[in-house]
């Protein structure tokens, strides 16, 4: 997962670029099919490592989402921030699923899942609303 993030730091504003148009990013010198065969190789690292983390996956899906609000579009801050937010939300979790019950534990993925379950209703709804 930190080789996949390592990658992923240096294609941040190659990234914002290609938000624009694929046109405008080859304009700023952006090498496009470059980025994308990239971005495919960090997607399948990723989905592997979410597939191997089991059910805690809403992380990934809350976290950049709520960054993506507040900061807008600019991975170059996002990607950064989503690996430091992401483990504080999930100690945060830990610590409540610890807590909660006192003399047992919560499972983790409720937690995870009873917040990440309604962002991820939210964002379907907004992108059907979208198009």
């Amino acid at each position: 997962m930190g080789f996949a993030y390592s990658f992923l730091m240096t294609i941040g504003k190659a990234l914002n670029a290609l938000m624009l148009r694929e046109k405008d990013a080859e304009y700023f010198g952006i090498r496009v099919e470059y980025i994308k065969n990239y971005g495919n190789i960090i997607s399948i690292m990723v989905g592997i490592a979410v597939a191997l983390s089991g059910s805690i996956a809403f992380v990934g899906l809350i976290v950049p989402y709520i960054l993506r609000l507040i900061f807008k579009s600019n991975h170059a801050v996002i990607h950064s921030l989503a690996a430091v937010c992401g483990s504080v939300f999930l100690l945060e979790a830990d610590t409540l699923s610890s807590t909660l019950v006192a003399p047992s534990e919560l499972p983790i993925v409720l937690l995870t899942a009873l917040i990440g379950a309604p962002e991820f209703i939210a964002i379907l709804i907004r992108f059907k609303n979208s198009m």
